[in-house]
C-alpha cells in the first residue's frame, strides 16, 4: 500500500473534550440548590392544599386583594395576595404556584378554606389544578436531580479523559500510518469509541479514541478493517483520523489528496475483486 501525501507542517488536533470535572461538580451544586428551593417552594403549598381539597368550603371571611398569571405556551405563573378578616385585623398571605394547562384567556378565582379552619386558605384556581402543579414540580425536582448526577457521572465516567493522551499531538509534525479496527463502542449523544491496533514499531497496541457522535473512521479498504491514523514524535500515541479528516487541521485542498489517494486504493481493490472470478475460471 503506497504512502499518502501527508503534509509535513506542525497541526492542531482538535478532539471532543472531555466533561470538566470541576465545572461538572459546580453545576451539579447549582442543580442540586435548584432542586432544593422548587421543594421549598411549591411542597408546603401543596401539603396545605391537599388537606383542603375535597375539604374545602367558600371562605367567607377572606378575599383576593390582587391576583396575575403570566402565561409561557402551556406554563402559567399566579401569584395572589389573600386578605383574611380575623378578630385581630385583616392578615394578609401571598401565594404562589405554577401549573401546566392548556388555556388561552384569564382566568378567575375565589378563596376557599378547610372546613372549620378560616386560618387554612388558598385559592381556587390552585385546587383546580392541584395534580398540575405536582407533575409540574415533580418533573422539574427530577430534572434538576437527574440532570446533576448525571453530569457526574459523565465526568467522572472511565472513558472520560480517553482522547487526553493525543493532546501529545497537538501542533505537532506527524507521520501517517494504517491502523487495524477492532471494534467500537457506541455511546450517543456523546459519541463512539474506536479500538484499533497502529502498525509500526513500537506501536502494536491496542488504543481507542472518542469520535463525535454519526464520525467514522478513515477506512481504506471496502471491508472497513483498516483506516488510517496519524503519529507523532516518539512515545505518543497514534491517532485515528476520522472519514471528513477534521481532527487534524489541515486545509481542503490536503484533504482532497488523502480523499483521491484514499480513492485509488478503493478503486485498486475493486479491481482486483472484478478480475478474480475471470482468473479462477
Amino acid at each position: 500500500m503506497a504512502n499518502p501525501i501527508f503534509p509535513t507542517r506542525p497541526l492542531p488536533v482538535t478532539l471532543p473534550k472531555p466533561t470538566s470535572k470541576i465545572a461538572a461538580i459546580f453545576f451539579f451544586f447549582v442543580l442540586m440548590a435548584l432542586a432544593g428551593g422548587l421543594v421549598y417552594l411549591s411542597v408546603p403549598g401543596l401539603i396545605q392544599d391537599f388537606q383542603i381539597n375535597g375539604n374545602d368550603e367558600p371562605a367567607v371571611n377572606a378575599r383576593v386583594v390582587t391576583g396575575k398569571c403570566r402565561s409561557k405556551l402551556i406554563l402559567h405563573l399566579c401569584d395572589a395576595t389573600i386578605e383574611r378578616r380575623t378578630a385581630g385585623g385583616p392578615v394578609r398571605e401571598e401565594t404562589h404556584f405554577a401549573f401546566i394547562d392548556l388555556h388561552f384567556g384569564s382566568y378567575t378565582t375565589h378563596v376557599v378554606q378547610r372546613q372549620g379552619n378560616p386560618a387554612m386558605v388558598t385559592t381556587s384556581l390552585a385546587l383546580d389544578h392541584l395534580w398540575d402543579r405536582v407533575l409540574l414540580a415533580a418533573g422539574m425536582i427530577v430534572l434538576c436531580v437527574g440532570g446533576g448526577f448525571a453530569l457526574l457521572r459523565q465526568a467522572f465516567s472511565r472513558g472520560a479523559g480517553i482522547n487526553k493522551p493525543f493532546k501529545m499531538l497537538h501542533n505537532t509534525v506527524m507521520t501517517p500510518l494504517i491502523a487495524d479496527i477492532n471494534g467500537y463502542k457506541d455511546e450517543g449523544d456523546k459519541g463512539r469509541i474506536w479500538r484499533y491496533t497502529p502498525a509500526g514499531p513500537s506501536l502494536g497496541k491496542e488504543t481507542a479514541v472518542r469520535f463525535e457522535a454519526g464520525a467514522w473512521p478513515f477506512f481504506l479498504n471496502p471491508e472497513a478493517t483498516k483506516a488510517l491514523a496519524v503519529v507523532g514524535r516518539p512515545g505518543s500515541e497514534a491517532l485515528l483520523l476520522d472519514d471528513g479528516l477534521t481532527v487534524v487541521g489541515m486545509t481542503d485542498q490536503e484533504r482532497q489528496t488523502l480523499q483521491d489517494w484514499r480513492q485509488s486504493l478503493l478503486d485498486k481493490a475493486a479491481e482486483r475483486q472484478a478480475a478474480q472470478p475471470a482468473a479462477t475460471a
